[in-house]
């Protein structure tokens, strides 16, 4: 498995790339300073594929999809140095 984050001050985007597949997320900051996707779960991503079974789905789900990684999200935008 390899992620790629990629972030800047107002927007941070995640690409996991797992077993030949490559799943990617991205968030916005909003008028309100809060990080928003519309983008579907990695889990989600993973399960339409058809390829995984479900204790990898869950994985996937715990991992990349919890709560640790939006507000990871939300750090890596406020705290970026780079320029938008």
């Amino acid at each position: 498995m390899k992620m790629t984050i990629e972030s800047t001050p107002k927007t941070v985007a995640v690409t996991v790339e797992l077993n030949g597949d490559t799943f990617r997320r991205s968030w916005a900051m909003d008028e309100k300073r809060y990080l928003r996707t519309k983008d579907k779960d990695f889990c989600e991503q993973a399960e339409a594929t058809g390829k995984y079974s479900d204790e990898m789905l869950e994985f996937i789900s715990d991992i990349l999809d919890g709560n640790f990684m939006e507000m990871n999200a939300v750090q890596l935008a406020e705290n970026c140095e780079g320029g938008e």
